[in-house]
């Protein structure tokens, strides 16, 4: 593929430039090919020409390299070359800040135990460390990582690539996402919906109101995956080149060789159909007879081991008292994108019943982010609500415990009719939720004081 020079920085690059001190670990952890390892170019460059850090002063090391496969203690090796050769001291004499960015750290699981030593000992560090799995990056569970600082990156969401296909205007989408979070957020936290309906009227009379609207749609289909942006080739050849040459590899590198995967095969074919039926009910028994496997515990493990890469969600049938159901679980594919591009979707290809389902997936990938601004709490998983097979609302936001409430969301593929407000607000009435919403087309504003009706790009915008 050939790619277009990357000037484009995402929002994750002003939060970390905001966070360079001294005596810090921050820890990244995402999908491969989400952008971490360019995040670390991107701030490497900061480093270099903004702030004037002496180059010997930042190291870059990628535990993935073949080369340090000939020792055990992979970071260590690489930090006692660095200050023999190139820093020429101890980091520990160092005057100014050293600054050390690990990538892919889960290759050697003592790396942790470093940093914790390198924290404790108050070296003149500030570290980067990141990993394309969350279980194995901390793999060593003795290493006192509650001292680090967790950040997980996604794939991009509606406003950055609406940012990045339209630079000269990146300000102004993030004002206005910013404004329309910021407002969401109010709304939720004080139960009104006015604070919100003010400035939904400012953001539809926007002249980037048309941008949205057809970047909604490319979204649904390229997702957030920064490489399905960055390049001149169409999408038909894009996505052939992930089936041909990173699919396999992200299983093989992020499941199969950090998880006890007995049937690579297996977990495979399991990838593809929970991707293919995604934000629909399956249950683990049809999974596993679907697999070919007699043992419904094995379909847990590997699903267990997709979500620790990043590659799918989950999200389980809520109950308003006691655990959630464990029985039929909905399963979300982390990027539509990456969906599209293993079934080997078309870009004039999406069914109504596949854009639904695209739809859903989307918004609830969005939802899991809006969630986190308003309680600082990352999830992986979320909850949908159903009622004796018939009442269901496909996404269900828990805010219980920091705010007393539940948020239902109804996600509608075209337009809203009376009978859809009624049945989510019979869901709102079951819940005590004070305010629900519904994702539809034609219709933007307010219901009474406790429905917000808006189309997905206003959602995604919003988280």
């Amino acid at each position: 593929m050939k790619e277009k020079p990357v000037a484009f920085k995402r929002s994750d690059f002003k939060h970390f430039v905001e966070g360079l001190r001294q005596g810090k670990v921050d820890v990244l952890i995402g999908a491969r090919r989400v952008g971490k390892t360019t995040l670390i170019a991107q701030l490497i460059e900061y480093l270099l020409e903004i702030k004037k850090v002496n180059p010997k002063l930042i190291l870059f090391i990628s535990l993935e390299r073949p080369y340090l496969e000939l020792t055990q203690q992979k970071l260590t090796t690489a930090l006692e070359f660095y200050e023999s050769n190139i820093l020429g001291k101890s980091i520990a004499d160092s005057t100014e800040t050293v600054y050390l960015f690990i990538d892919e750290a889960q290759y050697d699981p003592s790396w942790a135990r470093t940093m914790k030593q390198f924290v404790d000992q108050n070296r003149p560090i500030y570290a980067l460390v990141s990993g394309s799995s969350s279980t194995a990056v901390f793999r060593d569970t003795e290493s006192g990582v509650g001292r680090f600082n967790i950040y997980q990156m996604v794939t991009m969401k509606l406003r950055d690539t609406l940012r990045y296909r339209n630079l000269s205007d990146s300000d102004e989408i993030d004002r206005i996402s910013y404004k329309l979070r910021d407002a969401l957020i109010e709304t939720l936290k004080n139960k009104d919906i006015k604070i919100y309906n003010a400035v939904l009227s400012e953001v539809v009379a926007s002249p980037l109101s048309k941008t949205f609207v057809f970047g909604n749609e490319e979204y649904l289909l390229k997702g957030g995956y920064p490489e399905f942006y960055n390049t001149e080739e169409s999408w038909e050849k894009i996505a052939l080149y992930y089936q041909q040459n990173v699919f396999d590899l992200i299983l093989q590198k992020d499941v199969v060789n950090e998880f006890p995967i007995k049937y690579p095969d297996k977990i495979r074919s399991l990838l593809v159909t929970l991707v293919s039926n995604s934000a629909m009910k399956l249950t683990r028994k049809k999974l596993a007879e679907s697999l070919g496997l007699t043992n419904t515990r094995t379909v847990d493990e590997y699903i267990d081991a997709l979500c620790q890469a990043f590659l799918i969600r989950v999200s389980a049938k809520f109950k308003f008292q006691g655990y959630p159901s464990t029985k039929e679980k909905k399963f979300y594919a982390a990027d539509t994108g990456l969906r599209n591009a293993v079934l080997g979707v078309k870009s004039q290809g999406i069914t109504a019943p596949e854009r639904g389902q695209l739809l859903e997936t989307a918004i609830f990938n969005h939802s899991l982010r809006l969630a986190f601004y308003i309680d600082h709490k990352l999830r992986d998983s979320g909850y949908y609500w159903e009622v004796d097979n018939v009442e269901e609302r496909d996404l269900v936001l828990d805010f219980r415990q920091d705010y007393g409430f539940v948020l239902p969301i109804e996600v509608k593929n075209g337009h809203c009719g009376d009978e859809d407000i009624k049945r989510i607000r019979n869901t709102m009435y079951r819940l005590k939720a004070p305010i629900g919403i519904i994702i539809c087309e034609g219709k933007i504003g307010t219901v009474g004081n406790d429905l917000i009706l808006m189309p997905a790009w206003l959602f995604m915008l919003s988280c």
